[in-house]
């Protein structure tokens, strides 16, 4: 079946994401039969673009050796007796990004000439 073919050679290509998403897209064929060609391709595309990005971020958290990966700002608890100010804290990576402000303010500029 030229569709199983097809599965497997996105797998040998090593475009695992995009043969499953292919797959689900084979098994519910009422769902994207209504869709164009461009729509179902981009579908395909954004599943594995997805998939090694998420890999890529979760193979950065694992060489950082962090004490604890599954940290977030959102699981930030602001007991009273850690005198943490909420306000201080960026409520996002994206605001974390933006800010203006060194992260490190107290260690000096470098050069690199």
């Amino acid at each position: 079946m030229i569709n199983q073919s097809t599965v497997e050679t996105l797998r040998q290509m090593r475009m695992g994401a995009m043969a499953q998403s292919l797959e689900e897209q084979l098994l519910d064929h009422e769902t994207y039969v209504k869709l164009s060609f461009e729509e179902r391709l981009a579908l395909l595309v954004d599943a594995e673009w997805s998939k090694r990005q998420a890999n890529k971020l979760n193979r950065y958290i694992r060489s950082a050796q962090l004490s604890n990966p599954e940290a977030s700002i959102e699981g930030i608890e602001y007991h009273p007796d850690r005198k943490l100010d909420k306000m201080s804290i960026p409520a996002s990576q994206s605001q974390l990004i933006r800010c203006e402000e060194p992260l490190f303010p107290n260690e000096g500029a470098t050069s690199f000439n």
